[in-house]
């Protein structure tokens, strides 16, 4: 019978190569529907904007709808923001009358595009039809 003649304590083959960081993170944000390659300032740049153009949606109004002002200026995030857009609406719908308050979101909702998971955006309706 024939011993190998390995130690115990010989070197074991390599492991695989664990996957790299960038492409679990890429596969997470893709699931998810974010982009993989925004820097946390591309992010804040994002955020600030879609805070902003949402301010300004609130026009001259500002003082009487303080309470939804001051939850868009604290809002921590692009979806925070996002979950917002249903009180703006109302806000807008009623200034401007509902169409024109459509289009105005309809013009707020494509800042998001490519922001926020894909689950949350709208689905046509079958009413509609």
């Amino acid at each position: 019978m024939m011993m190998s003649t390995r130690s115990p304590h010989h070197s074991r083959p390599p492991r695989p190569s664990q996957p790299p960081v960038r492409t679990i993170r890429s596969s997470l944000f893709a699931l998810l529907g974010g982009q993989p390659d925004d820097t946390p300032v591309d992010r804040y740049r994002q955020l600030e904007t879609i805070r902003a153009h949402m301010t300004d949606s609130l026009g001259s109004r500002v003082d009487e709808y303080a309470g939804l002002a001051r939850r868009i200026r604290l809002a921590p995030d692009i979806q925070s923001l996002w979950f917002l857009r249903g009180e703006l609406m109302a806000m807008l719908a009623a200034e401007y009358g509902e169409t024109e308050a459509g289009k105005k979101m309809a013009s707020l909702s494509r800042l998001f595009d490519g922001l926020i998971p894909r689950g949350l955006k709208a689905r046509p309706s079958p009413l509609g039809k």
